[in-house]
């Protein structure tokens, strides 16, 4: 079985089981570069330790080690399924531990910056991730007829295809009517008529934003925005189903940032007149 062969394969599987066009396509890259790295070597000659070794090459954080692991143990378990191997040799690998970190929302006063300079499209962009708290890839991936009126609403395909619907912000629903909104389809289009892919997306607002001395990035918009909307309605539940996430462990993180109001909790403790010498 040819590369190509072996490769749409395992695509054809990741279709059937679902799997969204974002996280199939991020798989085939990662293959197709554990691949390149073999030579003449076939992908079912390798043991761990080339693995290993070829991980280390690259210098990896632990996140994207761990990304790096979890699509060839993927690959190997389709493989074995399709009688093609008997072995994964990545199960005797340890996985990275991951630190579980505090969302790093951007600066209000950066953000206000940022609406005040940008273009229309960079605009929308931007209210998107902040007042709407979307992701690159579910920016991207907008569509005219994922908009309505009245009531106004946007639906979302978030990670996995789930969809959601959020109400929009007035202010983005200004913002997208000011564009040359397309009669159907995708509602960003680069001038050629190709709809924007989610890597480009997120690069032209980090870069956007750096060009206008802000270092924050697109993400960390939607960090804003999670944070704001915790403290605004102080209910996890909402927070996580505006936000798409499949676990409330994930939004309960964004309790954690609430600096002022742990100071003012913290500030009521009391035991009664006590003091200090």
């Amino acid at each position: 079985m040819t590369i190509d062969e072996l490769l749409r394969g395992a695509r054809i599987d990741q279709e059937r089981r679902g799997l969204s066009e974002g996280s199939i396509a991020k798989r085939h890259q990662y293959l197709r570069a554990f691949i390149g790295s073999l030579g003449d070597r076939s992908i079912f000659d390798v043991d761990n330790r080339t693995i290993e070794e070829f991980l280390d090459r690259r210098g990896l954080c632990a996140v994207t080690r761990r990304a790096w692991l979890s699509h060839l143990h993927s690959f190997y378990v389709w493989a074995i399924n399709e009688d093609l191997t008997e072995v994964d040799p990545t199960v005797r690998i340890v996985r990275p531990k991951l630190r579980r970190r505090l969302p790093r929302p951007a600066d209000s006063s950066d953000l206000r910056r940022a609406l005040s300079v940008a273009n229309p499209m960079m605009r929308c962009w931007i209210l998107l991730a902040a007042y709407q708290g979307l992701r690159c890839c579910e920016i991207a991936g907008v569509r005219r007829d994922d908009i309505t009126q009245d009531p106004p609403i946007l639906r979302v395909i978030g990670k996995g295809d789930k969809e959601r619907s959020i109400p929009l912000h007035p202010v983005v629903f200004e913002a997208l009517q000011s564009l040359p909104m397309p009669g159907g389809g995708f509602v960003f289009r680069r001038f050629h008529g190709g709809r924007y892919q989610p890597e480009a997306v997120s690069r032209e607002i980090n870069t956007f934003l750096h060009s206008i001395g802000i270092g924050s990035t697109a993400h960390q918009f939607r960090h804003w925005f999670a944070t704001e909307l915790y403290k605004a309605t102080r209910d996890l539940r909402l927070v996580q189903e505006v936000l798409g996430h499949s676990s409330p462990v994930t939004t309960a993180l964004y309790t954690g940032v609430d600096i002022e109001g742990a100071s003012e909790a913290v500030g009521r403790i009391s035991a009664g007149d006590v003091s200090f010498l």
